[in-house]
């Protein structure tokens, strides 16, 4: 059994015109209880981001993310190839290539930049919603345009940007 934290919770956040953008506290805690120590015990701040597989948007990780991420991409590779033939590395080239690395100070403000941030069309407002070993970062017009059919999907998100005076 692993002593991983699943992330939950959800928040939405400013973005200026930098990319910088707060991660949501309860987010941010998980992400620093995963993240490794440093020789002196220190938590080290590291976020790491790319564009999600299946949506227009960003997944979210702690640095023991990716041993977790490739062992899964490999199984699912080896799935699907066929005796003899080669593994298809289209897989690993998005759930490892296309990576940027992030610092977060103690407020969880850093910068998203970068192509990932340019794929997922992050402007203004960054959604931040858990999933379990990582959490999604959307812009959040896309993410009701992408997954607003659930009603609670759309609700939260309706709701966060009332609440800001976004919609």
């Amino acid at each position: 059994m692993s002593d991983r934290g699943i992330y939950q919770g959800y928040g939405m956040q400013g973005v200026d015109d930098k990319g910088r953008v707060a991660i949501p506290s309860a987010i941010r805690q998980v992400l620093e209880a995963n993240n490794p120590r440093s020789p002196g015990g220190e938590v080290l701040r590291t976020v790491a981001y790319a564009p999600s597989e299946n949506n227009t948007c960003l997944i979210a990780y702690d640095q023991g993310y990716p041993a977790i991420l490739s062992a899964q991409l490999a199984a699912r590779a080896e799935a699907v190839a066929k005796p003899g033939e080669a593994i298809a590395l289209d897989a690993f080239r998005i759930g490892n290539g296309i990576v940027d690395t992030a610092t977060f100070d103690a407020s969880g403000r850093f910068v998203l930049q970068g192509f990932p941030r340019k794929f997922a069309r992050i402007e203004g407002l960054a959604m931040f919603l858990s999933i379990g070993p990582y959490f999604e970062i959307w812009n959040p017009e896309i993410l009701l345009q992408e997954r607003g059919e659930d009603a609670r999907v759309r609700g939260l998100v309706e709701y966060l940007l009332e609440e800001r005076g976004a919609k």
